[in-house]
């Protein structure tokens, strides 16, 4: 009677050592296993890549012995682990304990040494970021000069392009698409009465309808478009071009606000939009 309580608790005792037996026995298995069967396979392969039967025959035996090697190590490594943990972690609390102060000494020892050392180079550093910058702000003003030219070039190559398009749309206005009303995209366009001499500068979603809605109001039908820009913000590029052009914008006489006195070069930079 006594017998049997005495063994429940032993078994009791022991069952969390068991468990770690048994884990740490399962992995070393698993790891020994595929280990030495990898490795003997990979042994098996010859220089041109043929695998010697032989040997990749043994190397499954082997990898057999190995799991059984692993376990019996994985085992023993997991039973002396959980044994060992709570005689190992009072000690490791110890001798966390006992550095805490030191390392806290060493740390207040060496914050004033770094500051001394930070006081020391930030002259310097203050120096070499002084004369640096002279240097910093030539290379970014060449790159921006250099970013500039570019869009000059590119702007320049562009003008004659866009001036050709533009008055080729003059010339099919009657075949342009009509626009979507409230829509951002339109045309924006340059129109000459001939009579006058005077350019309009305006937007419209309909350049046929709108020429001849033009015509009707001056009186005569002696006004053409001498370029037509597709925009897709052609409210904002008429703004941009009344802008543009707002020294040389004529008195209302009754024709409206849009009407310019330009010369050649400006009608000509008009249409480069």
């Amino acid at each position: 009677m006594i017998v049997l309580p005495a063994i429940g608790a032993i078994v009791a005792a022991v069952t969390p050592i068991v468990e770690a037996a048994l884990i740490a026995a399962g992995i070393g298995a698993v790891v020994g296993g595929a280990a030495c069967g990898i490795g003997g396979v990979a042994s098996g392969i010859h220089e041109h890549g043929a695998l010697n039967q032989e040997i990749a025959e043994k190397s499954a035996h082997r990898a057999a012995e190995c799991a059984v090697e692993g376990a019996v190590i994985g085992g023993a490594t997991g039973a002396i682990g959980i044994v060992v943990a709570p005689v190992v972690a009072p000690a490791i609390t110890v001798v966390d304990d006992v550095a805490r102060p030191v390392i806290q000494v060493l740390d207040d020892a060496s914050k004033p040494v770094v500051s001394a050392v930070d006081d020391a180079l930030r002259p310097t550093v203050h120096s070499v970021d002084d004369a640096a910058r002279p240097a910093i702000q030539v290379v970014d003003d060449a790159a921006q000069s250099t970013r500039s030219a570019t869009k000059a070039v590119f702007k320049a190559n562009a003008l004659p392009w866009n001036n050709a398009l533009n008055s080729f749309r003059a010339s099919i206005y009657k075949r342009l698409p009509i626009a979507k009303v409230g829509a951002d995209d339109g045309y924006v366009y340059v129109m000459r009465d001939i009579v006058s001499g005077n350019s309009k500068i305006g937007r419209t979603i309909n350049p046929a309808q709108r020429l001849k809605g033009v015509q009707s109001k001056v009186g005569h039908k002696q006004v053409n478009f001498t370029c037509i820009i597709h925009s897709h913000d052609f409210k904002k590029l008429e703004k941009l071009m009344h802008n543009t052009f707002a020294s040389q914008r004529l008195p209302n006489t009754g024709a409206g606000t849009e009407w310019f006195d330009l010369s050649s070069d400006l009608v000509a930079k008009a249409c480069s939009y």
